[in-house]
C-alpha cells in the first residue's frame, strides 16, 4: 500500500479558534490593534489574519495549536523500518481515538492499547506496534497500520496551556499584518520564526 500523509479530518471551527481567544483574552485588539469593532470588514480581516497566523506557526512548527482530529496511514515497510516505533505527527495528542491494522489484501482489524500497541511520552507520544504474527489471508505476515486520534492544546481553558512564547509569536504576526493590511501576505517573518524555533519539531513525514 502506498503511503499516505498525515490529513486532518476534523478540524477546528471559528468559534474555537485559539488565537482569537488569545487576542480575546489578553484584550490585544484594544490596546494594539486599535480598530473599530463595529466594522464588520475590519473584523472579518483581522479574523481572517489570525487563523492564517495559527496555520503558518503550525506549518512551521509541526504542532497543533487548535484542537483536531488527524489520520496517519503508516505502511508496514515504513513501521518495520522504524522498528514499529513512531512519532504521531503534529501533537501534542489529547486522545487516541482508533487503531487498526490493514493486510495486503484490505481486511482492516480494530487493536487495543497494550494488546496490540504501546504508547510512550507525555503530550508528544510515540506508537509501537506489537509485531503480528500468523498468516493473512494472503499469505504475508505483515500489515500496515492506520491511527485516528485528535491534537491540540485544547479551547476551553487551554488544558494544556500553548507556551506563552508561541501566543506571542502570533500576537505579534497579526499586529504586522494588520498595520500592514494593503501590503500582508500570510508568511511569517524572521522574527517571529527566531521565537518559535526553539518549539519546531523535525518531521519524519
Amino acid at each position: 500500500m502506498i503511503f499516505e500523509p498525515p490529513k486532518i479530518i476534523t478540524d477546528v471551527s471559528e468559534a474555537d479558534e485559539p488565537i482569537l481567544k488569545i487576542l480575546s483574552s489578553k484584550r490585544a485588539i484594544d490596546k494594539f490593534l486599535k480598530y473599530d469593532d463595529t466594522n464588520t470588514d475590519e473584523t472579518a480581516l483581522i479574523t481572517k489574519m489570525a487563523i492564517a497566523a495559527r496555520e503558518c506557526c503550525e506549518k512551521f512548527l509541526n504542532i497543533s495549536l487548535a484542537e483536531k482530529q488527524i489520520q496517519v496511514h503508516f505502511d508496514a515497510e515504513s513501521v518495520k523500518r522504524r522498528n514499529y516505533r513512531i512519532e504521531l505527527p503534529y501533537g501534542p495528542i489529547k486522545t487516541i481515538d482508533e487503531v487498526i491494522w490493514i493486510d495486503s489484501e484490505g481486511t482492516t482489524d480494530d487493536i487495543d492499547l497494550n494488546d496490540g500497541y504501546n504508547l510512550f511520552g507525555n503530550l508528544f507520544k510515540e506508537i509501537q506496534f506489537f509485531k503480528i504474527s500468523g498468516t493473512f489471508i494472503s499469505g504475508i505476515s505483515k500489515c500496515d497500520y492506520r491511527v485516528k486520534y485528535t491534537v491540540g492544546y485544547g479551547i476551553e481553558d487551554y488544558t494544556p496551556n500553548i507556551p506563552s512564547a508561541i501566543e506571542t509569536a502570533m500576537m505579534k504576526i497579526v499586529y504586522g499584518w494588520y498595520h500592514d493590511r494593503n501590503n500582508w501576505l500570510p508568511v511569517l517573518t524572521s522574527d517571529a520564526e527566531n521565537i518559535l524555533l526553539p518549539f519546531r519539531r523535525r518531521a519524519w513525514f
